[in-house]
């Protein structure tokens, strides 16, 4: 075996060295010639002292042909030819060039043509536009003369006498005139082209002599009319080409003697009207092309009766109407085209009995409606034509008969409509387009198939450019099927787990330009898992190659799996037998993602509002938040940042456990502290932003955080028990910068932890407050300077002194004035505040007043007094004594239990004996214990005649407080007592809220009782607030028992 290798590696390479041999004795350069080896010819360049300008290029194919093009050549002759023979081309092709000086019979015999059998003069140069005799002379075995767009406009006579074996001849794109026998001593020709001559009509008798020609073009002349006889002497000819003349008539004689006629064309012409008459002599006709003849009227039965017609292409004529007998008995038929015309109806019986028909074309029309048995006849439909008719529907039986039907174009109607049968019988089918439609699918989900899904062997669909909504996923069970086109349709969803095909075959499906905005990859990656005849790396099968380019896709969590997708993040076998396309597609929301390439989106960027998730569901206690769930990492994230929120809210974690973290986002808020120990839904939160906050406290670590975000708030400490907290976590990571850290002692617990967590701090950025300290450099002393702070210490110490002693001085002189003005004026009231031995006092004052003084003391005392911004506890009798209990008894423990009595001593007060009681037992509690207990509110004119002897050494002994006096509530203040200083608490923030409302109807009051505003004095502006309901209820509830008390 290995020797017979080695012989035939000898032969070859013998063949070779044989053959480079010969191309050196051919292609050798000459004076005149360059000569150049291709790999099918030789090329030889030959000029006059090798100048471009005037250049000759020969081809020589050496067993074919020889072809030979000038550049600007004048005269020339065989001597300017490479001397070379090729004795077995038989053709010979001269473009460009003049007719050689001394013929062609020269050049013919230079190359040693022996058996030159064809010969092609083409865009040549002759001299006066004549084709003269004595240039072609000599050339007696040439069967094909080809003399093409030469301008020639005169033949010589008697020239094709020297042609006597000729079977072909062309002379088109000339200008012949021609004359009468010009062809007659051609008697063998066969084929005759006279095309592009500009002809008008022909000499009579111009093809006597021509009975063998059995073909004849004169396409792209001026003929207009077709007389009788004018094809007179083509006994045999069989194909007429009359093609984009000028025809309007054709007279019903002319074919009259062409009895052999199997093909005729008349097609691009102006034609007006055929009957039947004009083919009665031709039975033998099979091909007839008459497209193109605008505002072309027929016969009714004008194709109807040929038993071997074939072909009828009546395209592109206008037609409006034809008759049911057009074609009536011409059971030959097998290709009919009626397409490009303006047909409205096609009558039932126009194709009956039309077995044969293989391709029928009848796009471009108006049809609107067809019969149902239109096609019954035609069983042997192959291709059938529809497009661009303003069909609306495709019933159940229309093509049930084209059993054999393997394609067909609905493109460009008025589709709305398909019985779910209408295919049924189809399976064969191959290519179904029917784009441009209004068809629409929409999948029910109990049993969804479409009418398509009966074509076994179909391998192309074209849906695009309709309504459909749902991807029929029915058509990847056509085994066949190797091309969907669903591109401009209204395809918002698509599940992946249905694109697996059943096809060896390469898949492609289109899906440009949809609303296509989520894919479903459930179940997808499961499936290419369990396929064993999958292999991931090494798959041979190709791809189900899936186009959905210029989609836009919404970018929520649901699209997690195809950015995975996208990013190689899923099973590698996915992609290899489902491989998607997705150029420009880009996401259509959320706002933040408009626009994005999915390309460009990563899986971290995707979330859900929680609510598309679970329905109706509520996260947190304030309305501003927002909550999402990222499917990245398996997140619950709630969104409150920037909110102007003042307090954290509450967070309400969803039952289903579908989520691995709880992620709050709080910054860009008003919040003033983190959430406290144990608040509701925090416990599972495992990272918090509070970044750009007030926070100055933060007492609590959630036990699952992570991460932890405080930076830009007011914080300036942090305790041990903080510190140790926060080791005791999972903490990851902590941001504290932008912060004013205290840099002080205490703040050697925080630098220690920070030096222990370099790595999960943003050491490098915290900053002692308003310095460009680092807070982990500094050691115990910067943080402790003990001697600097010891005299700094002694030398305030001493300055606060004096500056104390000075000021002791001025109180004591000024001490009585000083504390009335401070305490009018909230200034310093530490230094006006109550004795220790007032601190288990219940009120500040026991309120004692005659019953029917009561509106005053509620209205223009209570009011004021409870309302103030440092209210006053106060005991009245209808709210603060307990039913059924001995008045004695409540008066004593009333008097007991407050550091001041309040005696509102008026007229009224006089007249009651309770008011007295009161008095009495206020007074003598006073003077067990040394001290001003009593104070007394003037209220009106009092007669001293009146008072009893007790109450008028009181007033004659300590002073008093009149009611309308300018500088009343200042000294009432200052003699009730004033130990506490409080903060507006909820209740006195009411009771000064509903005192506006008092000083308005007591201004009111006033001003109808003049008598009345002279004792009194406007009430300060805190005030005018709404009295306090429940004071008003239980006022009027007990008035009527007090007043029952005091009568008795």
């Amino acid at each position: 075996m290995k020797k017979y290798k080695i012989t035939w590696q000898i032969l070859i390479l013998v063949l070779l060295v044989i053959k480079s041999n010969a191309d050196n004795q051919i292609c050798r350069r000459s004076d005149r010639c360059m000569c150049f080896t291709n790999a099918d010819n030789y090329e030889f360049q030959c000029s006059e002292n090798h100048k471009e300008e005037e250049l000759i290029i020969l081809h020589i194919y050496p067993n074919s042909l020889i072809r030979i093009d000038c550049t600007n050549v004048g005269l020339w002759n065989a001597n300017k030819l490479p001397n070379v023979k090729f004795e077995k081309v038989e053709r010979l092709q001269i473009r460009y060039c003049p007719v050689p000086e001394n013929g062609i019979l020269e050049i013919v015999n230079h190359f040693g043509l022996k058996n030159l059998d064809v010969l092609a003069f083409e865009s040549g140069y002759f001299e006066n536009f004549l084709l003269p005799t004595e240039k072609f002379d000599g050339l007696y075995n040439v069967t094909e003369l080809r003399l093409q767009d030469n301008g020639l406009r005169t033949i010589e006579p008697n020239f094709f006498e020297h042609f006597p074996r000729l079977v072909f001849l062309e002379l088109d794109r000339n200008q012949i005139i021609f004359q009468e026998k010009t062809f007659t001593a051609l008697k063998r020709l066969k084929f005759l082209s006279l095309s592009d001559n500009k002809i008008v009509k022909f000499p009579e008798n111009f093809f006597d002599g021509l009975e063998n020609v059995e073909k004849l073009n004169l396409w792209k002349n001026n003929l207009k009319h077709i007389e009788a006889n004018s094809f007179a002497g083509l006994k045999n000819i069989k194909s007429l080409e009359l093609a984009y003349n000028n025809i309007e008539r054709i007279n019903e004689t002319s074919l009259d003697k062409l009895s052999n006629l199997v093909n005729i064309s008349i097609r691009s012409n102006s034609v007006k009207h055929l009957s039947r008459e004009v083919f009665k002599s031709s039975p033998l006709l099979q091909q007839i092309e008459a497209s193109g003849n605008s505002g072309l009227l027929l016969s009714n039965n004008v194709f109807s009766n040929f038993k071997f017609l074939k072909k009828v292409d009546l395209s592109n004529s206008r037609l409006k109407i034809i008759s049911d007998d057009l074609f009536k008995n011409s059971t030959s038929l097998e290709i009919i085209a009626l397409d490009k015309n303006e047909i409205e109806v096609i009558p039932k019986d126009t194709f009956k009995d039309l077995l044969y028909i293989r391709l029928l074309s009848l796009a471009f029309n108006k049809i609107s409606q067809l019969h149902d048995d239109i096609f019954s006849s035609l069983e042997n439909l192959e291709e059938l034509d529809l497009q661009h008719n303003i069909l609306e529907a495709i019933s159940e039986d229309l093509f049930s008969k084209a059993t054999k039907l393997k394609v067909l174009n609905l493109n460009f109607n008025n589709i709305k409509y398909i019985h779910l049968g209408a295919f049924g019988r189809n399976k064969h089918l191959v290519k179904l387009f029917m784009s441009h439609n209004r068809y629409s699918y929409r999948d029910t989900g109990i049993i969804s198939v479409t009418p398509f899904n009966k074509c076994s062997d179909l391998q192309e669909i074209d849906l695009s450019h309709n309504e459909i909504l749902d991807f029929p996923e029915d058509i990847m069970l056509l085994a066949s099927m190797t091309h969907v086109n669903l591109s401009w349709n209204n395809i918002s969803t698509l599940r992946v787990n249905a694109l697996w095909k059943l096809t060896v075959n390469e898949l492609k499906i289109d899906l440009e330009h949809n609303n296509l905005s989520f894919l479903d990859f459930k179940y997808v990656e499961a499936t290419a898992r369990n396929q064993k005849s999958l292999d991931a790396y090494h798959n041979n099968e190709p791809a189900a190659v899936i186009n959905i380019s210029k989609n836009k896709i919404i970018c929520d969590c649901f699209a997690i799996d195809f950015v995975r997708y996208v990013q190689n993040d899923m099973y590698p076998g996915v992609k290899t037998a489902i491989f998607f396309l997705y150029d420009g597609v880009e996401c259509s929301s959320p706002e933040l993602l408009k626009g994005l390439p999915i390309e460009n989106v990563t899986p971290s960027m995707l979330n859900c509002p929680i609510g598309d998730v679970i329905e109706g569901y509520s996260c947190t206690n304030t309305k501003e938040c927002s909550c999402f769930w990222l499917p990245y990492d398996s997140s619950f994230l709630v969104d409150c940042a920037g909110k102007k929120l003042t307090t954290v809210p509450e967070i309400y974690q969803p039952k289903q456990h579908f989520y691995n973290q709880t992620i709050v986002h709080l910054e860009n808020n008003l919040l003033r502290k983190g959430p406290p120990f144990g608040y509701p839904g925090y416990d599972n939160v495992s990272k918090l932003y509070l970044s750009n906050n007030l926070i100055s406290t933060f007492d609590w670590i959630p036990p699952k955080l992570e991460v932890l975000d405080l930076h830009n708030n007011k914080m300036k400490f942090i305790n041990y028990e903080m510190l140790e907290n926060m080791n005791t976590t999972s903490l990851r990571n902590i941001s504290f910068y932008g912060n004013p850290w205290r840099c002080d002692c205490d703040a050697a617990n925080l630098t220690n932890y920070l030096r222990q967590h370099v790595h999960q701090i943003d050491i490098n950025q915290i900053f002692c407050g308003g310095t460009s300290k680092l807070l982990i450099n500094l050691n115990e002393k910067d943080l402790c300077p003990f001697d600097n702070l010891l005299l700094a210490s002694a030398t305030t110490l001493v300055l606060f002194l004096c500056v104390l002693s000075t000021l002791a001085a001025l109180y004591y002189k000024f001490q009585q004035e000083i504390k009335v003005w401070m305490f009018a004026h909230n200034v310093l009231l530490f230094l006006v505040k109550e004795e220790e031995l007032d601190k288990d006092k219940v009120y500040d004052a026991f309120v004692s007043y005659s019953h029917k003084d009561e509106d005053f003391v509620i209205e223009n005392l209570i009011s004021v007094l409870e309302g103030d911004p440092n209210p006053y506890k106060l005991c009245i009798h209808i709210r603060n004594w307990i039913p059924g209990e001995f008045i004695t008894t409540q008066v004593a423990t009333s008097v007991r239990d407050s550091r001041r009595t309040l005696v509102v001593l008026s007229p009224n007060f006089l007249e009651s004996v309770w008011g007295k009681l009161e008095f009495r037992t206020a007074h003598t509690e006073a003077m067990k214990e040394g001290r001003a207990r009593v104070i007394i509110i003037l209220l009106g004119d009092i007669d001293s005649n009146c008072l009893d002897d007790e109450l008028k050494t009181y007033m004659k002994t300590n002073t008093y407080i009149k009611w309308g006096d300018p500088w009343f509530w200042e000294k009432l203040r200052y003699a009730l007592p004033h130990s506490k200083i409080k903060g507006v608490n909820a209740r006195s923030q009411k009771h000064a809220n509903m005192m506006k409302y008092i000083d308005d109807k007591f201004s009111l009051i006033s001003s109808k009782n003049p008598s009345m505003s002279d004792s009194m004095t406007s009430l300060p502006k805190e005030s005018s607030k709404k009295l306090d309901e429940k004071l008003i209820k239980k006022k009027l509830k007990r008035k009527k028992s007090i007043l029952k008390l005091e009568m008795a």
